[in-house]
């Protein structure tokens, strides 16, 4: 059983350039999840800081509401 060596190299070239696109489909996955990440803390933050506060003590007692 004789093999074409150039056939061995295509194979070997093939599974080569297969192998990349895996690494790069495996880069491209991580990357979409830290940006999806980051943009949803990027919309936490806005949300925290678009969104009114209440206050933190009522009014004093003494204050008079009919003080105009």
């Amino acid at each position: 059983m004789s093999s074409d060596p150039r056939a061995r190299q295509l194979a070997s070239i093939a599974l080569a350039v297969s192998l990349l696109a895996l690494a790069l489909a495996g880069y491209a996955v991580y990357a979409q999840q830290r940006a999806e990440a980051n943009l949803r803390r990027i919309g936490e933050e806005l949300q925290r800081s678009l969104t009114p506060t209440l206050p933190m003590a009522p009014p004093p007692l003494g204050l008079d509401p009919d003080d105009t």
